[in-house]
């Protein structure tokens, strides 16, 4: 079936966020050991989303001056054309020469919108709606799942992920953001299907050491997960690893999907067993995601970076190619690679067979977020 590309203009809202509230985590893959990010009342708009956003600043020493204006010259091609201008697999090609999208769907499993904080940088159209499904276009992915991301910034980031969720029911699918150490954590989830269509939630801990959800006391949180047929996607460190997988092991009903390979940037060089994660094989409910590679490569800006592809090589040898979704992290993943080479670590760099790449790609989001 053929499908229309989307031409809509993407606008910022004028809508003036709120000054400075309570910490926050940050969005995309952390710095290994900080969950948190404190607002600055004198940081400018594009500054404080970024530092919020991203997972680490930009990687790029000021001597290094050209590395930066080569990316930003490729950004700003990606930004006109939607295809990557460093890459030489997809430079080559005409939009009408790209290779085929694998057997299945394309599933983008980890993007941000957010029209409403206006321009992020380094370009206008950084985090808006109509940027992301022109890059998925020109990119052959055919649906993305939208983590909201609610802060004095994005106060209602929840209500217009779902309602872009509504306006493009093929394109777009929304989890809800939900703090779920707040007392009214459990009404939230329970009512976010109905209220924002969500098809999971979201959350990022202030901090790590989640021991606290498996408390008795917390039951009544999973059964609103079980009676919605919600996802749980988590961001979380290493350290939490053994929280997740008691919780994958007690409620093995519920789906749980990691960010961000798992943010596996602190553990030690040769860890086998990843942190313990891969004991998750035993677990059908554990998913991670192939996303923000960037936070634990070498060099932030190398989509062939040995250390990034090394972390998804042992989860796919160790869980299974159809226990890892792909996600682009955008428009985190903007201040170091293209949309286009965050699906190229997946669909060439990592050397995976094509039923493997089928499965991270898109089939499994499929799968897992019921889309």
């Amino acid at each position: 079936m053929t499908r229309q590309k989307n031409t809509e203009t993407a606008t910022g809202s004028e809508r003036v966020a709120p000054g400075p509230g309570s910490p926050r985590p940050l969005l995309g893959p952390q710095a290994d050991s900080t969950l948190r990010v404190h607002w600055s009342s004198s940081a400018s708009l594009s500054g404080d989303m970024w530092s919020l956003l991203c997972c680490l600043p930009p990687r790029f020493p000021e001597s290094d001056m050209k590395r930066r204006a080569f990316l930003h010259r490729s950004l700003a091609a990606t930004v006109a054309t939607g295809t990557s201008r460093i890459l030489p697999s997809a430079a080559a090609m005409s939009p009408a020469e790209a290779e085929p999208a694998p057997a299945g769907r394309r599933i983008d499993a980890h993007v941000h919108v957010l029209d409403e904080a206006g321009p992020l940088g380094p370009f206008a159209t950084m985090g808006q709606h109509g940027q992301l499904l022109r890059l998925m276009d020109a990119n052959g992915v055919d649906k993305a799942i939208m983590l909201p991301y609610v802060s004095p910034r994005t106060p209602d980031n929840n209500e217009h992920c779902a309602s872009l969720a509504r306006q493009h029911p093929d394109r777009l699918a929304t989890l809800t953001d939900v703090r779920l150490h707040e007392a009214d954590a459990t009404a939230q989830v329970a009512g976010a299907r109905e209220l924002h269509g969500a098809a999971g939630i979201s959350y990022y801990p202030q901090k790590p050491g989640l021991a606290w959800l498996t408390a008795t006391d917390k039951e009544p949180l999973w059964e609103a997960y079980r009676a919605n047929d919600l996802v749980c996607n988590l961001q979380i460190t290493p350290e939490d690893y053994p929280v997740v997988l008691e919780l994958c092991q007690r409620y093995g009903d519920i789906r749980f999907v990691l960010n961000h390979l798992g943010l596996p940037g602190g553990l030690a060089a040769g860890d086998s067993n990843y942190g313990g994660l891969l004991l998750g094989a035993a677990y059908p409910n554990l998913f991670v995601k192939a996303s923000g590679f960037y936070a634990c490569a070498a060099a932030a800006w190398d989509l062939q970076d040995a250390r990034a592809l090394g972390f998804l090589r042992q989860l796919v040898h160790g869980l299974g190619a159809d226990r890892i979704l792909w996600g682009s992290d955008w428009p985190p993943v903007g201040w170091h690679l293209t949309y286009r080479q965050a699906l190229e670590i997946v669909h060439s760099a990592a050397d995976l067979g094509e039923q493997e790449r089928a499965l991270i790609i898109g089939n499994n989001a499929a799968q897992v977020y019921r889309v």
